[in-house]
Order: structure tokens, then C-alpha cells, then sequence
């Protein structure tokens, strides 16, 4: 029998104050998450996310996409990281909900987050859940679909919790029935013991039949997390 995903709908408004303005505008965040796996509070569930980012005079897209790391009781936050179009610039919303017991109610509704533009700080601002009028739609729009990966799908799907000190490993093997040439595919995710942040490396070795063996690596670069599989900047499996 196959696990069961988690799909909600999330909708959060605030402001913020751009790098290139004095004053603040209007932020709306309009957001489809969709998780692998059914969201448990003592775990780390990572998901996918797809909306609509509109910042009031500068950008409207619906074609929005990032993930979710919802952690409140392993790591005690929820992050958002989630990269949007402005006016041709490629942003991303990095923040997170900072779960607390003594404010649960704050910690859960208020999200301060940053924007980022090719890792340089363009703006910073706060949004938050609309209690009064967002908890219903919002709890209505939990659905616990069946997951309908295919075990080769599952294999590439990382089984890491956010926790520190691990290593997962993607690599395959093959030879060129026409040349005899052997290639190597090898991937890496590092969460290293001491908390710091994860990263991935890797590299690709060609074994020609008949010469030296060349290869070429990449990395270290931040660890993104994605359902299907390993991305890391460029690099996909």
C-alpha cells in the first residue's frame, strides 16, 4: 500500500520595504504546498510550493515556485524559500516562522522574511496568516492524497529530516557499448555534525577504453531540496 502525501493552501499578507524605495507596499502571497509524506509535528516534512507572489506596483506572478521546510517541533521553525519574477528579475523570499511555545500563536501567523536577488539582500519585510478571515479556507484545504511515485521514483528522493551529521549519496555506473567507455555519476548531499548549513558536491569521471581517465566536479553549493530527486543549482538526478 502506498504513503500518503499532504496538499494545503495557503494565503499570507504583509509588506515590504525594496532596497531602491523609502517606503513600504503591499505583499500577497497566495500559495499551493504539496508534500511526499503527511505532515507530522515531531518531523521534518519538506514540500513544494506554486502560487501567485504580488507585490503592489512592481510584481504579479502566478507562476511562482520554491519548498517548504515545516519543522515545529524537530527544528522549531517552518521556512519559506520561494523564487519569483519582478519587473524581469529573478527574486527569492527566504524566511521563516520561528515556532515558539510561549507564542504559539505569533510564532506560527508572523513570517519575517528577506529578498534576495543572485544572493545580494534587495528588500526585507513581514507577512502574516489572516486569522480572522484564513483559518477556515485554510484547514479546509487539507487533502491527504495518495502518493503515486513509483518505487524508482522513491529511491531518488531524499530520505533526509534536517537533522545534522548526514550523507546521502547518488552515483550510478555505466559503459558505451559502442567505445567501451566507462562513465561515473556521483552526487552529494552533506549535512554537516555541527549544524552549519547542507551543501552538495559531486562529480563525473569518464574511463575511456583506451587513454586516461578525465573527470570534472562541482560544488560545494547550498543543498535544494526538490521531490524528485537532487538539484543543486544546475545539476539535477
Amino acid at each position: 500500500m502506498s504513503a500518503h502525501g499532504t496538499v494545503f493552501k495557503e494565503t499570507m499578507l504583509g509588506r515590504v520595504r525594496l532596497a531602491d524605495e523609502d517606503g513600504d507596499r503591499p505583499v500577497r502571497l497566495d500559495l499551493l504546498a504539496r508534500a511526499d509524506a503527511v505532515l507530522l509535528p515531531h518531523r521534518t516534512t519538506r514540500a513544494h510550493v506554486s502560487g501567485r507572489v504580488r507585490i503592489a506596483g512592481r510584481a504579479d506572478d502566478a507562476e511562482a515556485e520554491g519548498e517548504l521546510e515545516i519543522a515545529p517541533l524537530s527544528r522549531r521553525r517552518i521556512r519559506y524559500r520561494i523564487t519569483f519574477v519582478m519587473e524581469g528579475r529573478r527574486l527569492t523570499l527566504d524566511g521563516w516562522k520561528s515556532v515558539s511555545p510561549k507564542r504559539p500563536l505569533a510564532s506560527l501567523t508572523v513570517l519575517p522574511y528577506t529578498l534576495y536577488e543572485d544572493g545580494d539582500r534587495v528588500g526585507e519585510g513581514t507577512l502574516r496568516f489572516p486569522l480572522a478571515t484564513g483559518l477556515l479556507p485554510f484547514l479546509a484545504s487539507f487533502r491527504f492524497p495518495r502518493a503515486a511515485a513509483s518505487p524508482a521514483d522513491r529511491h531518488l528522493t531524499t530520505r533526509w529530516d534536517g537533522t545534522p551529521g548526514r550523507t546521502e549519496v547518488w552515483y550510478t555506473t555505466l559503459t558505451d557499448p559502442a567505445t567501451g567507455s566507462g562513465i561515473w555519476l556521483h552526487h552529494e548531499l552533506v549535512a554537516p555534525s555541527d549544524g552549519s548549513a547542507a551543501y552538495a558536491h559531486g562529480w563525473i569521471a569518464v574511463f575511456p577504453k583506451d587513454g586516461p581517465a578525465e573527470h570534472t566536479r562541482f560544488g560545494p553549493v547550498p543543498w535544494t531540496a526538490h521531490p524528485e530527486g537532487f538539484t543543486a543549482e544546475d545539476i539535477c538526478v
